[in-house]
């Protein structure tokens, strides 16, 4: 229960591993044109892992000589391999959780070959057994969904870390979660809470993710303030994983053109790898509220495929599914109007469909290899799967 070090270290040391032994298994298929490019990527994915694992003494049970012992080794061969789950995608990123909703769609997921999915429970603070209902009917589903507690009832601003901590305890105590989030933070984002990553309101939030072994999935719209305020966090919060959603990004593509948020999309990917670089527990997923907006689906950025292949041990994919975003632009429903959201369940489903075929296209242009790392095998390891 609580070893977040160990699990963090051992998650990425258990993603080098797989990621080294796809490479191996695909007959030498790798990311780039140029081979030594190549080798240097491999060996710098397992020299992170390494790294992490070697940089706390919690970290891991450990030989005289600094390598992981034999039941470390053991422990990660097992974390390695998913609980007898078909072959097919992990959707990180999910918002389908209230219960009617999941069991109408968790078919028509399981459809488009997706074989587990992340669904984001809210912790109700009114009325937790709306909370238990829910899980109950996640918990029902089996493998086939990974619940995250969602503290987004809590308004961050007005509360302190103790008072956030004691009003998420109680769900957390049962045990079932996998993770913490959506925590959404920014200025953009309507229902974003305007609230900088590292105010000390959330300590309550990161101190049980801590305590849990629990990863935190975090958006931070892409405000330069809120991410330099999440770069000070991570620098301050290293016992602790965080997911960073939508790599800053993905639903703002203003953000990244001249003008917008950041005007130079070149310094934004150089600020987020040195990031990767020096964060080490940092993952980033890749859901979008709206991919075939977000890319060009014919031709991606670059910078993209490029990104993902140096660090394909570091990223997760997901879809977004049923964002406040997505109810807005179906009819003109509102987020809350659990009628309008039955009603918009078809055309959900049916953009569903359309952004999981949008993300196979793009993914079509990365190594095999890569692809079920980022779509499967980084999920699983670091959930615990």
């Amino acid at each position: 229960m609580f070893g977040s070090e160990a699990r963090g270290a051992r998650l990425l040391v258990v993603i080098a591993v797989i990621g080294a032994g796809m490479l191996a298994a695909c007959g030498g298929a790798e990311p780039t044109s140029d081979p030594t490019a190549r080798s240097s990527q491999t060996a710098s994915a397992t020299a992170i892992a390494t790294a992490t694992a070697n940089e706390s003494p919690a970290a891991a049970e450990r030989t005289p000589s600094g390598a992981p012992s034999e039941a470390v080794t053991q422990t990660a061969t097992a974390d390695a391999e998913p609980r007898s789950l078909p072959a097919g995608w992990v959707d990180a990123h999910n918002h389908g959780a209230p219960g009617p909703l999941l069991n109408l769609a968790e078919p028509r997921w399981a459809a488009a070959g997706i074989v587990s999915t992340v669904v984001f429970i809210e912790a109700d603070l009114e009325d937790p057994e709306l909370t238990a209902d829910e899980l109950a009917v996640a918990e029902r589903l089996g493998d086939a969904v990974i619940p995250f507690l969602d503290p987004s009832q809590i308004p961050y601003a007005g509360y302190t870390a103790r008072s956030v901590r004691a009003s998420l305890e109680p769900f957390l105590q049962r045990g079932a979660y996998a993770g913490i989030g959506e925590v959404v933070l920014g200025t953009i984002t309507p229902y974003a809470q305007p609230v900088l990553p590292d105010a000390a309101a959330l300590d309550g939030i990161w101190d049980l993710a801590r305590d849990y072994d629990l990863p935190v999935l975090l958006h931070v719209d892409p405000v330069p303030e809120y991410v330099a305020a999440l770069d000070r966090l991570l620098q301050r919060r290293t016992d602790v994983t965080f997911i960073w959603a939508h790599m800053g990004i993905a639903g703002f593509p203003s953000a990244l053109v001249d003008g917008g948020e950041f005007g130079d999309p070149d310094a934004y990917f150089v600020n987020v790898e040195r990031m990767l670089e020096a964060y080490p527990r940092l993952m980033i997923d890749l859901s979008t509220w709206d991919p075939q907006n977000s890319f060009d689906v014919a031709a991606p950025d670059p910078r993209w495929i490029e990104f993902v292949e140096r660090y394909p041990s570091r990223f997760l994919w997901g879809t977004d599914f049923a964002a406040s975003g997505e109810y807005a632009r179906i009819d003109g429903l509102s987020e809350n109007d659990e009628f309008g959201l039955f009603a918009a369940l078809p055309a959900l489903l049916d953009e569903y469909d359309r952004d999981v075929a949008t993300y196979r296209s793009w993914f079509a242009l990365l190594p095999p290899e890569v692809v079920e790392l980022v779509t499967r095998v980084n999920a699983l390891a670091l959930l615990g799967r």
